[in-house]
């Protein structure tokens, strides 16, 4: 049987030696051609005639075979993705199928399926699933002949590949949550992937959001949200966005955005003592101590609810200028927790020696801007509120005191008990010559069941300022529960006392007491949330006396100071009444407020009153100007947050801190 399913045989080809005396045969077979329905065996009839017309026949089996086999091609092999959404491959329409020819006709066309993927079927792969792997297609086709042809090729599926888009914000600040976004797609049809699972990393942190984590995972538009604080150092890193894959998508190529990470704001209040003096009369040099307390900005409410830590903030105190005043004491000072429970608020002291100009020497003093800088993973100053220090050469001054309080807000390491007495006693005065300070301090606490003493043992300072003064003095700690058995807490700290001389009697007299290592609060009186401050006596009395050097004394005290032998005359000494300013206060309430603030302006002139409203970046808001003795109502527009409020009256002055909740 050839190609075209036909074939055809001689006349003589069934003759198998016919003979005749005469010769000249003939051959004659009734059939001679075939087709594919003879295949087999055929009988036919041969008829053989000689030269004479005689004739014979005889009957013959003509057997038809076909031998070729059917044809048809395969497709090369090919690499495929999943289904969207599957984890298989869909074989879809023909794509794979076979088209067998024969020379007769096809009896079977089947196909066997090994690898990945097991199985078989006939006539046509369409609609079968393949698996992730590679899958060999074996076809074959047998006709009615039993001819068999077969080929065979490779399908390998692949899990689908995706691409990630990084569309949140590019910037935040320490400490601040930031909501990283992310959208998610199919590469090869952009279909957005829900309920997958996305990363995000910063540096060092990382965060994801997936099932059964907050946002569930990629929404129905393939978006991705997670929140992530912010806990490193302000700097600029790099946001990574990536998809670890899933059954059925490959991992995403993780896409890396620059992210700045800037520093947090903070509020910066400047707490340390208002008057230092030098080592003498005689003298320009002064130990100075320097304090401030800082507040990460969310302390004070607002907008702002993410804290960071207070100890990240380094303190540097500048001189005039908080950008480029001259650094006073030690610089990037660390922030000490003023509570360990609470890290959103802490303080910095530092302590240095100070000479005075020759200028400000034979003036008898200076007054000091102080400014208060914030850096590392902070930042701010006091630049609304510059802290004030004066620096005086001394004259007589002298302060005695003794009483007690009774603990409301006392903080530190050996805070007071609430309604427990902390009493105190003092005698601090300049000598005659107004070459050092002569005096002690005791200073006694009740915390917890114990009894603890502060007792000074080398003052550094003695200031007087009309009815205010302070002194500042190393002092130890002791705890004598026991007397007998007293045992030491610690030393060589610094006992800060501040006190103002209200009345003869006591009764408006007020005192702080601050006892601190360093930035270490060990003990605070009564703090305000920002500083330790003082408050009304519960018992007894201070007194403040103000005085000069006669210019005998003072040349008596040139004199010892330089060791020449004078004879010292007494003179008698005028104390020197200060000369009292104009009362002017004012009193702001309620302070937080929800809706307005209420400006009170106390005493002061009959001028017009002016004040001007700055935010905590020193921007200016408003400005208000009022008649004298009339409150002033304002702030029911004001967004919530922390401001400052500069009132102004003719020379009168005050700065107030105000908060909108």
């Amino acid at each position: 049987m050839d190609a075209t399913g036909n074939v055809s045989i001689a006349e003589d080809a069934v003759n198998d030696g016919s003979s005749d005396a005469c010769g000249g045969l003939t051959f004659d077979t009734d059939i001679t051609s075939f087709t594919c329905s003879n295949v087999g065996a055929n009988a036919v009839v041969l008829t053989v005639t000689d030269i004479n017309g005689n004739s014979s026949t005889a009957n013959a089996v003509v057997t038809v075979e076909d031998k070729i086999a059917p044809t048809f091609s395969c497709s090369a092999s090919v690499a495929r993705v999943f289904d969207l959404n599957q984890i298989y491959y869909t074989i879809s329409n023909s794509e794979f199928n076979v088209t067998p020819i024969d020379n007769c006709s096809i009896a079977t066309l089947i196909y066997t399926l090994s690898g990945a993927t097991i199985g078989s079927g006939s006539n046509s792969l369409t609609g079968v699933q393949l698996n992730e792997g590679l899958t060999k297609i074996l076809w074959q086709s047998a006709d009615v002949s039993g001819n068999v042809f077969e080929c065979y090729f490779n399908v390998t599926v692949n899990k689908r590949p995706t691409i990630i888009v990084y569309t949140g914000d590019l910037t935040e600040e320490y400490s601040d949550q930031q909501t990283l976004k992310a959208i998610l797609k199919d590469q090869h049809t952009n279909t957005p992937l829900s309920e997958k699972t996305v990363g995000f990393t910063i540096g060092s942190q990382s965060v994801s959001d997936g099932p059964g984590l907050p946002n569930n995972g990629t929404d129905g538009s393939g978006v991705a949200e997670a929140n992530l604080a912010l806990a490193q150092a302000p700097g600029n890193y790099n946001v990574i966005s990536s998809f670890a894959g899933d059954a059925t998508y490959l991992p995403s190529s993780n896409i890396s955005d620059p992210f700045t990470i800037s520093k947090e704001n903070t509020d910066v209040t400047y707490t340390g003592l208002p008057y230092f003096s030098t080592t003498s009369a005689t003298s320009c040099n002064a130990t100075v101590t320097l304090s401030a307390t800082i507040k990460d900005i969310t302390a004070l409410g607002g907008g702002d609810t993410n804290a960071g830590d207070i100890r990240n903030a380094k303190v540097t105190f500048r001189l005039g200028n908080p950008m480029t005043g001259m650094i006073l004491g030690t610089s990037n000072i660390p922030v000490v927790l003023v509570s360990a429970g609470n890290t959103m608020i802490g303080t910095v002291s530092t302590t240095f020696n100070y000479t005075l100009s020759s200028t400000d020497c034979a003036n008898k003093g200076v007054t000091l801007d102080i400014y208060a800088v914030v850096n590392n993973y902070y930042k701010g100053d006091n630049c609304l509120d510059p802290g004030s220090v004066t620096i005086s050469v001394p004259g007589s001054e002298s302060v005695t005191g003794g009483g007690f309080l009774k603990m409301q807000n006392s903080i530190g390491t050996y805070a007071g008990t609430t309604g427990t007495k902390t009493n105190f006693g003092f005698t601090m005065k300049w000598t005659k010559t107004g070459t050092n300070v002569k005096g002690q301090a005791n200073i006694i606490i009740r915390r917890n069941g114990r009894v603890y003493q502060i007792k000074s043992n080398a003052i550094s300072s003695l200031s007087v300022s009309g009815s205010s003064g302070n002194f500042v003095t190393k002092a130890n700690m002791k705890d004598i529960t026991d007397p007998l058995n007293p045992v030491t807490i610690g030393g060589n700290s610094d006992l800060y006392v501040n006190m103002y001389d209200g009345s003869t009697g006591g009764q408006l007299d007020e005192i702080s007491i601050l006892y601190q290592s360093g930035s270490t609060i060990i003990y605070s009186s009564h703090w305000n949330g920002t500083a330790t401050v003082r408050r009304l006596l519960d018992g007894g009395n201070v007194q403040v006396r103000t005085g000069v050097l006669t210019a005998k004394e003072e040349e008596t005290a040139q004199s010892s100071d330089t060791k020449q032998k004078v004879e010292v005359i007494a003179v008698s000494k005028e104390t020197v009444e200060p000369i009292q300013a104009t009362t002017f206060n004012v009193i702001a309430y309620p302070n937080p407020s929800a809706h307005y603030f209420s400006l009170d302006v106390i005493g002061g002139s009959n001028e017009k009153v002016e004040i001007d409203i700055f935010d905590m970046h020193g921007r200016s808001i408003k400005h208000i100007e009022s008649a004298d003795h009339q409150s002033i109502m304002f702030g029911e527009d004001l967004p919530s947050g922390g401001y400052f409020a500069i009132i102004n009256q003719g020379a009168n002055r005050k700065t107030l801190k105000l908060v909108k909740k």
